[in-house]
């Protein structure tokens, strides 16, 4: 959590470039699938980060995957919320819930 706290203060305005060599190597690492659901997929389909570009910019090392369209779209609607409760407002300490 710390890592994810000090990539939020560092964050940079802007998306750093993604070389084709960048997602070449990432997809070879996966063996050519999707990180979520295992689809075979392409250098084409979605570089992701998988704590959000919003959130952590690409300060947070090895914060990268590949993930098919459905897996990329399912998981922008679900993560964001979350995390951004997380990481900008997160719950007090002593909260009795």
């Amino acid at each position: 959590m710390n890592q994810w706290i000090q990539a939020h203060l560092e964050k940079k305005p802007y998306r750093k470039p993604i070389s084709e060599k960048e997602k070449q190597t990432l997809l070879l690492r996966q063996s050519g699938r999707c990180a979520c659901c295992g689809k075979e997929i392409t250098i084409h389909d979605h570089y992701d980060h998988i704590i959000p570009w919003d959130l952590v910019g690409d300060e947070l090392p090895g914060n990268v995957q590949m993930l098919c369209a459905s897996c990329n779209q399912e998981k922008n609607s679900k993560v964001y919320f979350t995390l951004q409760r997380l990481v900008v407002a997160p719950l007090p300490l002593n909260f009795a819930g």
